[in-house]
C-alpha cells in the first residue's frame, strides 16, 4: 500500500495526541478548517473512520487507536534524526543512577571524551527514572530487574551491598567481632531486607532495628557513614578508594550480590547510532576490563 501524503499523516498525529482539531491546528499552524479536511481526506483515502465525533467530544475510532501509537513512533524517530541533525549528532545525554554516577561513571568520562571528542558528554544523576522515548536522555544507567519492556537493556553489573562504616565509629564501638555486633551501632536500617538477606549470608540471621533515619540514594548514605554517624550497606566497589585510604572500614568480608543489577538503557529506534554504539561499547570496556581507566 502506498502511504497517504505526509501532510494528512503529520495532521492526524496532531490530532490523535490532542483529540482536538482546534489544538491540532494551533500546533500545525493551520485553521480547523484545514484539519478536519485534512482527516475526511485521510479516512476516504483509508476507508475507515479515524475519529468518532460526538458533540463536544472526538475520540480515535478503532482504526483510528491502532494506527494512532506507529504514526507517533515514527514521528518521534523523525524528531530524534532531525534533532541530531540540527546539533551536528554532537550531544549525547545521559541519565546515571546517583551512586553510579558518582562513584564510577564520573571520574571515567574524561576517558570517552578523549577517545570520541566528537560527542559532547552532558551527564545527569537523579533517582528518577528519565524518560527516553520523550528524550530526555540518549541512555540512562538504572539499576532494577532489567524489566522495561520498550527499551534494550543491557547488564552492566550486580549491585553488591555490604556493611561499611568509618574507621572512628568502628574504633568507637570496638571489637567488631561478629556480624551482631554491628546491631549495636546507630545504622541506615531502612533496606531491612537487604539487611536480613546480609545477616543470614553472614550465618547469624538477625532482624535489622526499625525506624531511624531514611536517605534516598547510597550516595547520600555514604556521606553519612563517611562522616562518621552510621553503619549502612554500600557497595564495596564503589567505595574502594576510601576503604584503601582506611577512611571506610569492612568489618566482614561478606558482600550481598544482586538481585538487582545495573543496566545501560536505551530505546530500540537508537540502536544503530554512533555516538550510542560508541558509548555502549566504550562503557562495556570500562565494566569487563579489570580496573577499565580508573581503578574501580
Amino acid at each position: 500500500m502506498r502511504l497517504p501524503p505526509l501532510a494528512a499523516i503529520r495532521v492526524f498525529e496532531a490530532a490523535s495526541r490532542h483529540l482536538n482539531f482546534t489544538r491540532a491546528a494551533e500546533e500545525l499552524g493551520m485553521t480547523q478548517a484545514a484539519v478536519s479536511w485534512q482527516i475526511r481526506q485521510l479516512e476516504a483515502r483509508l476507508g475507515v473512520s479515524l475519529f468518532t465525533r460526538r458533540p463536544g467530544r472526538l475520540a480515535l475510532s478503532e482504526a483510528g487507536a491502532a494506527l494512532a501509537p506507529s504514526v507517533q513512533q515514527g514521528f518521534d524517530i523523525l524528531a530524534r534524526g532531525f534533532g541530531a541533525l540540527d546539533a551536528g549528532g554532537r550531544a549525547l545525554k545521559i541519565s546515571a543512577a546517583p551512586t553510579f554516577a558518582s562513584r564510577f561513571l564520573a571520574r571515567r568520562l574524561g576517558d570517552f571524551q578523549a577517545r570520541h571528542p566528537g560527542y559532547d558528554v552532558d551527564m545527569a544523576s537523579s533517582t528518577r527514572f528519565a524518560d527516553l522515548d520523550q528524550g530526555e536522555a540518549d541512555l540512562a544507567i538504572r539499576s532494577g530487574s532489567g524489566d522495561w519492556p520498550t527499551l534494550v537493556a543491557q547488564p552492566l553489573m550486580p549491585v553488591l551491598r555490604s556493611p561499611l562504616l568509618s574507621a572512628a565509629l568502628a574504633s568507637a564501638h570496638a571489637p567488631l567481632a561478629q556480624p551482631r555486633d554491628l546491631l549495636g551501632l546507630p545504622g541506615l536500617w531502612q533496606d531491612a531486607a537487604d539487611w536480613r538477606r546480609w545477616f543470614a549470608l553472614a550465618g547469624t540471621p538477625a532482624e535489622p532495628p526499625s525506624g531511624g533515619l531514611r536517605l534516598e540514594s547510597q550516595e547520600m548514605a555514604a556521606q553519612t557513614v563517611v562522616a562518621g554517624e552510621a553503619v549502612a550497606l554500600l557497595s564495596p566497589r564503589f567505595f574502594a578508594d576510601e576503604l584503601a585510604s582506611g577512611a571506610l572500614v569492612q568489618p566482614f568480608p561478606v558482600t550481598l550480590e544482586g538481585p538487582d543489577w545495573f543496566y545501560l538503557v536505551h530505546a530500540p529506534a537508537r540502536t544503530g547510532e554512533p555516538k550510542i554504539r560508541a558509548f555502549i561499547a566504550w562503557l562495556t570496556d570500562q565494566v569487563t576490563t579489570p580496573g577499565g581507566s580508573h581503578s574501580a
